[in-house]
């Protein structure tokens, strides 16, 4: 995980969870399989806000037959796809869990493979994830006067997210077809205040944006996330850069603490869809303070007659530090002042070896 502004991070909140069928051009590949979550995928759960889990089966035949789902072997419950039951997992435990679907057929069981997933502390939502927003649909053109601070929506209708249309998860349906020849609106907007009493105290900010296709996202009438959008020349009539493949999973933004005022803020958000045929928008935001992330770690390794000294970079306000002792005082430690040159990912400090031991530490200010 990263620290620095504008690298994204795959992330999840919390959502329902249903069994869907799904075949790839008139076939499936396995006989039961678990399609959504992939494996690997990491859960990060305000503290503040209830977790449940989407998980979507395909099967290959018998759709009457039940699908068992499982966490280990606790079991989960059961969904049938033909009667597009949906099954919640609620109250989804921090920690690692495996999940596996076995299909009841009448030509007997199939498991599918497993698939592994983690749930992580994710901090203080200030905004979760599924609030109301104020929204403006129907292809009007706004300008840029809306994205400020003092901006009357009151007649704005409002809804809760996921706000969109054209898919089954949708809570809110924005008005998305132009009657005149029957092409879909390109852009929609959305506006929400939230109060912050001290963003002293918020550490670890970042942004969880859930978006098809593209989204620019504005913090008290000022630019602070673009996604899958052209970085120049954006107004209503502006489509998407192309279609995203991760609709339904929310990317993560870090952001500097600094851009939230104490009281008031305002957030705002334009989504675009990807073209005048894609017959389906979403969008869904979540901002989350106080977020763990683990402090990082220095690796020390020679390089010929150097010694180089790195740690991955994006973790803002470490500084490296240099002392002839270990001494677990501040006594004797200063910063190292030459400069650090990122290479390979890592910020790397470069240290002539001589007969002197040095060592080395991180500091956070």
């Amino acid at each position: 995980m990263t620290t620095g502004s504008g690298n994204a991070v795959r992330s999840v909140t919390a959502i329902g969870l249903c069994a869907c069928a799904f075949v790839l051009d008139g076939f499936a590949e396995d006989a039961v399989r678990i399609y959504f979550p992939t494996n690997d995928t990491v859960y990060l759960q305000p503290t503040n806000v209830p977790l449940a889990i989407q998980i979507q089966v395909s099967v290959t035949n018998d759709f009457n037959a039940a699908i068992d789902i499982y966490d280990g072997t606790n079991f989960l419950g059961s969904t049938n796809l033909k009667q597009h039951d949906v099954l919640t997992w609620s109250n989804v435990a921090f920690g690692e869990h495996a999940l596996v679907a076995i299909h009841r057929a009448s030509a007997g069981n199939a498991t599918s493979s497993v698939v592994s997933i983690r749930v992580d502390y994710g901090g203080w939502a200030i905004v979760p994830p599924g609030s109301v927003w104020a929204y403006r649909d129907g292809g009007v053109d706004l300008g840029t006067e809306w994205r400020g601070t003092n901006v009357d929506v009151s007649f704005w209708p409002q809804g809760p997210a996921k706000i969109g249309f054209g898919d089954d998860d949708v809570v809110t349906t924005v008005d998305w077809q132009n009657p005149s020849n029957g092409e879909v609106y390109p852009t929609y907007y959305f506006r929400r205040p939230f109060i912050v009493a001290d963003p002293t105290v918020c550490s670890n900010v970042a942004v969880r944006l859930r978006r098809d296709d593209g989204a620019i996202v504005y913090l008290n009438g000022e630019e602070l996330v673009r996604d899958n959008m052209p970085e120049t020349g954006v107004d209503y009539r502006t489509y998407a850069s192309a279609q995203v493949l991760d609709e339904n999973e929310f990317v993560q933004y870090w952001v500097n603490r600094s851009r939230l005022r104490q009281g008031v803020n305002y957030l705002a958000v334009e989504v675009h869809n990807s073209n005048p045929q894609s017959h389906d928008i979403g969008f869904d935001l979540a901002l989350v303070a106080s977020i763990p992330v683990p402090a990082p770690s220095l690796d020390v390794r020679r390089s010929v007659d150097n010694a180089l000294v790195s740690w991955p970079t994006g973790y803002g306000g470490y500084r490296l530090q240099t002392a002839t002792a270990a001494d677990p005082s501040d006594l004797g430690w200063g910063d190292v002042t030459n400069q650090l040159t990122p290479l390979q990912g890592r910020l790397t400090h470069t240290n002539r070896i001589s007969g002197t031991t040095r060592f080395f530490r991180l500091r956070l200010d």
